[in-house]
Formats: structure tokens, C-alpha cells, sequence
């Protein structure tokens, strides 16, 4: 049986110390997000995703959430990977697990939640549920996944007509007209406006159910695909960097109009370019889809995007190598940081493996990333998610006393 830790006095009376400059701290960047007309969110729980006790055994978790109270609850997956697996009855999985796996319409899956979260709502909780913006799963030669759901089994009466009529119509595109595809999956052109359609179709049919928000998943982009609408807009973003006699002397580019980007291959300069034009892109589809559309839907919408630091401010501890996934807000102009969300999210994981290595030096602070996350995103208050389950009091006062977010499962 494990004995019970006590404090000291010296340590009682520096966390009554942190608590209070928590507060403090608190209060200052209610405030600011106030002045944004922005819901403040403090405590998270990350629900479905991270447990499935939310879907497996619903009235302990909302004796639960009860007594925890936190401000928001990650649960429900809406958009592309709702629509993959949804009318395959759980035998195929995108990346998040679907409940229930008894239904095979979105319009059930929403009926299915709708009076679950009148009664999460009961108690004072929001609930924003996980939306990927960029991937879909299946096969497109198959017809499986999402492009089965989009071709053959797209819901009009819920969804309205369908953006464009085939799903590789939606689709990033190599120099040789096929499918960009990778070891998550196919990849939707953020600057295709029938992919911005389908996400706000799917977008609206969650917010018309009572989520009150949306995590958005995989943000990223590794500069423009080779569809029209990429190509178009890559050249007006060099167009409005560079003169007709730069653009000749720097990158050999003497015709821009005609000119035709294939991202594999590029030099080092125009690599550069085109990451910068990803980042501005994503963040553009997520200003469009979500802070634009969504919030004209729902004012008081909670949306955030789910990035990563990797081997950034705290030495390598041999995590996922990050360093192809160019645009998690890495090279985006500093006055689009964070800006509409309610919150920023970044994985920072402590520990290799599943194993801590405190002994080796690796505590886990991570000071300077919340330090940096709240200046970059003029106070937005950051959630930096470090998968350490053991130390969460910790953790918890490093959060509030930074104004940042707590999270739990």
C-alpha cells in the first residue's frame, strides 16, 4: 500500500505562493482574452480521445466531470475522419477511435451524441471535438475510407450537395496529376475550395448537433501541391515578395504566369519559399473554415489547432523526428500566431519510449516553451502537453502559474 505524501511547511507555503501568482496571472490574461471576446478555457480534459471511458461509461464520467469541472472536454470526432470510418461500423480506423461503432450514418452518430451533450453542458462543460483539417483515409483506387463515404454514400439531406463530384477532386496533387498520399494518409488541398466546402459541411452538422467546438488536427503542409489552386496561389505569394527581375536573378523564374511548381526537387531557397506559402496557407484555411465560418455559425466557438514542439527548447530525447513536418506555425509571420484561437496546443513530450528519465536530467520543465507559445501569440494561453501522468500537480501549477492550460484525462 502506498503511503500517503505530506508536506513540508516550506513546500506548503511556496505552492500557496504559486497558487497565488497563478491567480494573479489568471486574472491578467482573462482579460486579454476578454478583450478578443474569447471564452477563457483553464482546465481541459482530453476525454474520448485519451480514455474511452467518456463513451464506455457515461455516468461515471459525468459524475466525473462533476466534480472536476473543468472548462472544456476533447470528445466526438467530426469531419474527414468521421466520414472515413463512419459506415464501415468500426472495422476500419483513421487515427481516433469512433463510438459508437453500431451506427453508419453522421446523422446518427450526431443523434447518438445530442443528448449526451445536453448533459455535459448541464454541468457547465464545453466540449470540442477532434477535426482533422488536412488528412482522409481509405483507398482511392478501392473506394474505401473517405472516398466511399464522399462518392457513394454522401449524406444531402444533412450535408447539402456535395462540393465537387468525386473526392480526388478535393485532393493535394503531385506534378504527375496523382494523389499525395503518405504513411497517415491522402491529404485535402487546403487552398481547393471544394475541400474548404466539405470541412464546413462537416463542420456545420457538428456545431447544429451542440459541440461546441473544434481541435483541429494536423495542420500542416509541405508548400504547394501541383493542383490549379495551389499553383495559382504559390505565384501570386511570390508575385507579392519578389520584382519580375528578382524572382529571374533568384530562382530562374523569368515567366511567372506559366510557371509550374513541383515541390520534390526544389532548391533550398524556393523549398524555403514554399514552406513559408504552406504556413500561410493552412492558417488561411483554418481562418476561413473554422474562425470565419465556423464562428458565424457559433460566435463563442472554441477552436485550436494541434501542433508540436520537437527537440525545440529542451534537448532531444529521441521523440517522432518532427523535421518533414514544416508548418506547424514554424515559419508563420508572427502576427498570425495564434490568432483566433482560444487557446494554442503543443506536444511536448518528457519521456522516450513510455519511460521517464528523471534520472538523466529530463524533468520535464517546460518554462521556456510556455514562456514563448503565450509572447508569440500575444497572451493566447498555451496548453504544452507532455504525457507525464505522474507528476500532474506539478504540472498543473507550471500551467496556471505561466497562464496557461491545465490538462487531464
Amino acid at each position: 500500500m502506498r503511503r500517503k505524501a505530506s508536506l513540508s511547511p516550506v513546500t506548503a507555503a511556496a505552492m500557496r505562493i504559486m497558487v497565488a501568482a497563478a491567480v494573479v496571472v489568471a486574472v491578467g490574461c482573462s482579460t486579454a482574452a476578454g478583450a478578443e471576446n474569447r471564452p477563457a478555457v483553464r482546465m481541459l480534459l482530453g476525454g474520448e480521445y485519451w480514455s474511452m471511458e467518456p463513451v464506455q461509461n457515461r455516468e461515471a464520467y459525468l459524475n466525473y466531470l462533476t466534480r472536476v469541472k473543468p472548462d472544456v472536454i476533447h470528445a466526438g470526432v467530426l469531419g474527414t475522419q468521421l466520414a472515413s470510418t463512419i459506415h464501415t461500423q468500426g472495422k476500419f480506423r483513421a487515427y481516433s477511435s469512433i463510438h459508437p461503432t453500431d451506427v453508419t450514418t453522421i446523422e446518427a452518430y450526431l443523434d447518438w451524441w445530442r443528448p449526451y451533450l445536453d448533459q455535459i453542458h448541464d454541468r457547465g462543460v464545453k466540449v470540442q471535438a477532434i477535426f482533422s483539417m488536412t488528412y482522409a483515409w481509405g483507398d482511392h483506387r478501392q473506394n474505401t475510407g473517405f472516398f466511399k463515404y464522399y462518392n457513394d454514400l454522401w449524406e444531402d439531406r444533412l450535408l447539402g450537395p456535395k462540393p465537387h463530384p468525386h473526392a480526388a477532386g478535393l485532393m493535394q496533387l503531385t506534378d504527375r496529376g496523382q494523389l499525395v498520399r503518405d504513411q497517415v494518409g491522402y491529404k485535402g488541398c487546403v487552398n481547393n475550395v471544394y475541400w474548404r466546402q466539405s470541412l464546413k459541411a462537416l463542420l456545420r452538422v457538428g456545431i447544429q448537433a451542440g459541440f461546441d467546438g473544434a481541435m483541429v488536427q494536423f495542420p500542416y503542409s509541405d508548400g504547394p501541391c501541383s493542383s490549379a489552386f495551389c499553383q495559382q496561389k504559390f505565384r501570386a505569394f511570390l508575385a507579392g515578395r519578389y520584382a519580375p527581375h528578382v524572382l529571374a536573378q533568384k530562382f530562374g523564374i523569368h515567366d511567372l504566369d506559366r510557371y509550374v511548381f513541383d515541390r520534390h526537387g526544389m532548391p533550398d531557397q524556393m523549398a524555403l519559399e514554399a514552406r513559408q506559402f504552406a504556413a500561410v496557407s493552412v492558417k488561411a484555411c483554418f481562418d476561413d473554415v473554422f474562425v470565419g465560418y465556423g464562428r458565424s455559425l457559433n460566435p463563442d466557438l472554441i477552436v485550436s489547432m494541434w501542433t508540436h514542439f520537437r527537440n525545440f527548447l529542451v534537448p532531444t530525447i529521441g521523440n517522432t523526428d518532427f523535421g518533414r513536418i514544416t508548418d506547424e506555425r514554424a515559419l508563420l509571420p508572427i502576427h498570425l500566431w495564434g490568432k483566433g484561437e482560444n487557446y494554442t496546443w503543443h506536444c511536448s513530450p518528457m519521456r522516450p519510449d513510455g519511460e521517464f528519465r528523471l534520472g538523466n536530467g529530463f524533468t520535464g520543465d517546460q518554462t521556456l516553451e510556455y514562456k514563448f507559445a503565450r509572447a508569440m501569440a500575444a497572451d493566447v494561453p498555451a496548453l504544452i502537453q507532455k504525457y507525464d501522468p505522474v507528476r500532474w500537480r506539478v504540472n498543473a501549477a507550471e500551467a496556471l502559474a505561466l497562464g496557461g492550460v491545465v490538462f487531464g484525462v
